[in-house]
Order: C-alpha cells, then structure tokens, then sequence
C-alpha cells in the first residue's frame, strides 16, 4: 500500500510555495498586522444575581468555593444607592455586578488581572424552573468540618426528595451562623456544604475585609 504524507509548515509573515500531493501548489501571503492582534472576549453574565440575596451582607465579606472543578470566592464589594456590587472572582479575572434589591443585575464589569475593567455584556437568558418536589423525610446531625483554618461544627441536614411522578432523591446541605451567606444562606446560617444529583458544592474558606477585586471607572 502506498501512502502519500503532505506536509505544510506555515510560519507568521511568511511566503512561499507548499508542495501538493498530485495538486497545484498554494500561495502563502502575508497576514495583515491587525489580523494578527489576539483579542479577549469580555464574557456575557446573566441579568440575574444567581446566589444568595446580599443586601444584608456587610461590605468586604468574602467566601470561597469550589464547585465541580471551578474555584471562585464571591465579596461584598460596596453598596451604593441603586445596590449592592457583588464581586466573582476565579483564576481567569474578576466581574464586578451592580445587584438590585429585586435581584436584577443592573450593570456589570469584568476585569482580567493584567488589563482595564471592561463593562460586561448581560444576558436575558430565562433560567430553567426547577422540577416540582416535596420533602419526604428530613435528618439533621451535627458534623465537625474543617474550613481553611477554622474547624466548624456545622449543621446538617438530610432530605430524601420526592417528586411528581414518585422518583426519590437525595440531598445534604451543610450550614454554620458565621458563613456569610454569599452562596445560599438560611436560619441556620450561610452554606458549607450541598450534596445533590447535580454534584457537589463545598466551602474553602471565609472572611471579611476583602478589597474590590475589579477596578470600576
């Protein structure tokens, strides 16, 4: 058997003539300076604040996740008069969101570490509703956890789920009263832990003092 191996070496700014198999050659041209240019692409975000409500978390409050294999610390950057300006902040930059009362996300601003802020797009995308459940039983235990250097003694609690058509799931959620709750929050305190069909969510540390991670005009 025989087999032809064609290869094409491009090099940026280049010309020349590449060889075909049994086919005419190809001219290789210059490529215009602009079109060499890499530019990054500000992220859209959703109209809507997805985590607990802020309004009664005080400013420079901080909690870190992580979430499948995404790692991001939300902070309470400031408070104005038309919100709250939440912060996301992960590896990749930082995105900065004026949140109303209602939830709504009025503007937002992402910044990558080693560039300006940019106002960032918002999506009106609807969420999907979530399935129709009801609580077929309910378990709370106490656990100790450990926290980046803290060890808590956090509240758990276990529901077994049912839904329309009769099928069981489960859940476990974790809380303690000194989390803020950024994430989710209740009367038992902001969230360290959630265990659902759709993975797991855990706590790796919290705080207060935090600065504003995304530099506003």
């Amino acid at each position: 058997m025989k087999r032809a191996l064609c290869m094409v070496l491009l090099s940026g700014g280049a010309a020349g003539l590449a060889a075909g198999c049994g086919g005419a050659a190809s001219l290789l041209e210059d490529v215009p300076p602009e079109l060499r240019t890499t530019r990054s692409v500000v992220p859209a975000v959703a109209d809507r604040w997805p985590y607990a409500d802020p309004g009664d978390v005080e400013a420079g409050r901080w909690a870190k996740y992580r979430e499948g294999d995404r790692t991001f610390t939300l902070a309470v950057a400031a408070r104005g008069p038309e919100g709250t300006w939440m912060e996301v902040v992960e590896d990749l930059g930082a995105s900065a969101r004026l949140v109303a009362a209602d939830g709504t996300v009025l503007k937002a601003w992402f910044q990558e570490s080693d560039g300006p802020a940019r106002e960032q797009p918002l999506d009106q995308r609807a969420e999907p509703a979530a399935p129709k459940r009801t609580e077929a039983s309910r378990e709370t235990a106490e656990e100790k956890v450990k926290v980046g250097a803290r060890e808590l003694t956090v509240r758990v609690v276990r529901l077994r789920l049912e839904d329309l058509e009769g099928r069981l799931t489960r859940e476990t959620w974790a809380w303690h009263p000194d989390v803020p709750p950024l994430y989710a929050g209740g009367e038992l305190g902001g969230l360290v832990r959630r265990e659902t069909a759709r993975g797991k969510v855990e706590l790796l540390d919290f705080g207060s003092g935090a600065k504003p991670a995304v530099q506003r005009p």
